[in-house]
């Protein structure tokens, strides 16, 4: 599993222990995955907010700026291909959120990060299981990457 994260001219963020995290849960903790294949790829954009809402409400019917789209390819992805997903980010709804909720920007975005990929890789919060297993999951990529825990 690789990362490959567009990282904003305007942010001094480093993902790599994010990344690294990511693969480590992927090789290891991630028994909801979808797949099996270890050679896979997901991509993250951050978007400005008039794009992220037109994402929004072309894919999800929802006129608003959102924090996080993640859409996941593993359910057509060809033997050739590798891109199992791509995760966009708004930074504005980031910055937003990392404020109203006690948190610093890493630490925000990191999170988000990591929602993506778990949607990706077939995690759900349809229910309060799902969800605390999700919690669980994302707590465990924050802890292992920077030693932090999110502010839901």
């Amino acid at each position: 599993m690789k990362i490959n994260i567009e990282t904003p001219v305007d942010t001094k963020t480093s993902f790599t222990s994010l990344t690294k995290a990511i693969k480590l849960h992927f090789l290891t903790e991630n028994s909801k995955r979808q797949t099996n294949r270890q050679d896979l790829e997901i991509d993250v954009h951050f978007l400005n907010p008039k794009d992220m809402i037109e994402l929004n409400t072309q894919y999800r019917d929802k006129d608003y700026l959102t924090d996080v789209l993640s859409f996941s390819y593993l359910e057509n992805l060809m033997d050739h291909e590798t891109l199992a997903g791509e995760i966009f980010v708004s930074m504005e709804k980031a910055q937003s959120q990392a404020l109203e909720k006690g948190n610093d920007l890493e630490t925000e975005l990191y999170y988000l990060i990591t929602h993506g990929y778990l949607h990706i890789t077939g995690h759900l919060h349809d229910s309060d299981d799902q969800e605390a297993e999700m919690n669980d999951a994302e707590d465990w990529i924050l802890k292992t990457s920077i030693n932090k825990t999110i502010n839901r």
